[in-house]
């Protein structure tokens, strides 16, 4: 799930990969649900940290999508054929993202990444 790690003094940065999206957990139909929030997601995520704080940032995500062919719509609907597309160049023509997928589709995906940590207060102060 995660590759490529690098582990600086103050951050740590690596890919995290497959993060499967679930719209149904969040109360929303997978019908009604952009492509992009129903398969695979794909980020970069830096994780800086200081004492007692930290912040997870994610950056050129994209979404396994299906590609269109004409000549051949199975192809279409063949997960196995779907291809990763940046969200932002995808989604908001390269100007942001559009208020709807903000409202609706990042949330989905939010949820998901969110689901990939667990961040903990360490409790002892052993050595591991």
């Amino acid at each position: 799930m995660f590759s490529d790690i690098q582990v600086f003094d103050d951050k740590i940065t690596f890919l995290g990969d497959g993060i499967k999206t679930n719209p149904s957990a969040l109360g929303f139909s997978r019908m009604s649900t952009s492509f992009y929030a129903l398969g695979d997601i794909r980020a970069y995520f830096t994780l800086d940290y200081k004492q007692g704080r930290y912040r997870i940032t994610a950056v050129n995500i994209a979404s396994k999508s299906p590609v269109i062919h004409l000549g051949n719509p199975m192809y279409t609907q063949d997960p196995e054929t779907w291809q990763y597309l940046p969200i932002e160049e995808s989604v908001g023509n390269g100007k942001g993202l559009k208020k709807v997928f903000i409202r609706k589709e990042s949330v989905i995906m939010g949820k998901a990444i969110e689901k990939e940590f667990q961040i903990m207060k360490q409790t002892t102060d052993d050595d591991w």
